[in-house]
């Protein structure tokens, strides 16, 4: 059984206000790009704490680097991933 992190993670984001309209509150979404899981979140403090569960990493301000690949690779990914999200609501928002 293979207990490494994958070094490559992909989601679709999704965004939105809810509540009350004087003091809206953001909500979002994360859909797996390779299995369609959604997952969604009361807020964006709970999203950064899924991300880095995800990651196994803690919040730094490391840099991109060659070494680890970066928004080129990630884009060069994104472009490979194929399917479509149509008829797919947010979670939360079905």
């Amino acid at each position: 059984m293979n207990l490494r992190r994958p070094r490559y993670l992909a989601y679709l984001l999704r965004l939105w206000q809810s509540g009350n309209p004087c003091s809206p509150v953001w909500r979002a979404s994360l859909q797996d790009a390779h299995t369609g899981e959604c997952h969604g979140f009361a807020d964006f403090d709970a999203l950064l704490r899924f991300l880095q569960r995800q990651t196994g990493s803690a919040t730094d301000d490391r840099e991109w680097t060659d070494e680890g690949g970066g928004p080129e690779q990630a884009h060069a990914h994104a472009n490979d991933v194929q399917g479509s999200t149509d008829g797919i609501a947010p979670a939360g928002r079905e």
